[in-house]
């Protein structure tokens, strides 16, 4: 059986340590969208380490369709107006045609924040299997978690409080607060959809991450 793994959810949540247990336990072809990101920043813009807030290009593009019994050319004109996570989506879904197309070689597995349920649910696969999970905190509690690891290895958001905002927190306790919101309705359509939710709110990390590979796997 060949499967489309696809890991979504919130920074923190554990999905790069879930995604990389799923692919030792399982060899499989494992891309990061975070990764696509940045392939395709670079290739409309020549820059990697940036954030884009909003695309917008235009032109004209010939082509020959697949398949077709004769030689025959294309032309179509786009114009897009689109913001990075929706390019990073657009790749992603570009990647799984190809797969979808491929059936049978292998399986694949993709993670990243512009993985949603919503999204997901707008697939239409012929071929591949799909296994989607959703992680993400839902407890105020966990920001203590977040802020005791942010200081132990010097991540990011220990970097944003010390570096960026001189000691000060508050900015991370709004970014969190508003995750916490989103991961509920995420969890909530996850559900309604028939895919996977897990939070770290309570159990030990590591176990927690481990019952997110064991559901990918069964």
């Amino acid at each position: 059986m060949t499967t489309l793994y696809l890991i979504g959810g919130s920074p923190r949540s554990g999905k790069t340590i879930i995604f990389n247990e799923l692919i030792r336990q399982n060899p499989m072809t494992a891309i990061s969208s975070d990764a696509l990101r940045e392939a395709a920043r670079y290739t409309l813009t020549d820059e990697s380490f940036i954030n884009v807030n909003h695309l917008s290009f235009e032109g004209d593009v010939s082509f020959h369709r697949s398949g077709e019994s004769k030689d025959e050319s294309h032309t179509k004109h786009f114009r897009q107006e689109i913001t990075q996570e929706d390019l990073t989506w657009k790749t992603i879904v570009g990647l799984i045609n190809y797969y979808d197309r491929k059936a049978g070689t292998a399986s694949l597995a993709i993670e990243g924040m512009a993985i949603t349920p919503e999204l997901v649910n707008s697939l239409s696969l012929k071929h591949l299997v799909l296994k989607a999970v959703f992680v993400g905190f839902t407890d105020d509690s966990y920001l203590n978690t977040i802020l005791g690891y942010a200081h132990a290895k010097k991540d990011w958001v220990y970097k944003k409080i010390v570096e960026e905002d001189g000691g000060d927190d508050s900015a991370v306790r709004k970014w969190f607060a508003d995750e916490v919101i989103k991961n509920k309705r995420v969890e909530r359509i996850a559900k309604e959809h028939g895919y996977g939710f897990f939070s770290p709110n309570g159990d030990s990390f590591e176990d927690y991450c481990s019952s997110v590979v064991r559901y990918l796997s069964d």
